[in-house]
């Protein structure tokens, strides 16, 4: 866990003291973009080779789905009450 952490700061530290042309910046966007294809074809992979997941998957997927919706549906309450109560008048146009 540690190194991913570190490599994420080594990261930024690049980021924001070496000024990247935009050649360099699309190479990145390129590379971000195989990394996570490469990561996503990995969790394809683990997950069809668990038996027990694919057995269960529509339970799973339900739960998934409501937990998705709940965590949404609360997000813009949460959002809507701060709004109105830190944002009286000078929210309004």
């Amino acid at each position: 866990m540690w190194i991913i952490l570190l490599m994420l700061v080594a990261g930024i530290a690049v980021g924001f003291f070496v000024r990247l042309i935009s050649k360099h910046i699309r190479v990145i966007q390129r590379l971000q973009q195989v990394g996570v294809i490469a990561l996503l074809f990995c969790m394809g992979v683990g997950i069809g080779g668990n038996r027990v997941l694919i057995k269960n998957i529509r339970t799973l997927g339900l739960r998934a789905v409501t937990f998705a919706l709940l965590t949404a549906a609360f997000s813009i309450i949460t959002v809507y009450v701060i709004t109105r109560i830190f944002c009286k008048e000078k929210c309004e146009k």
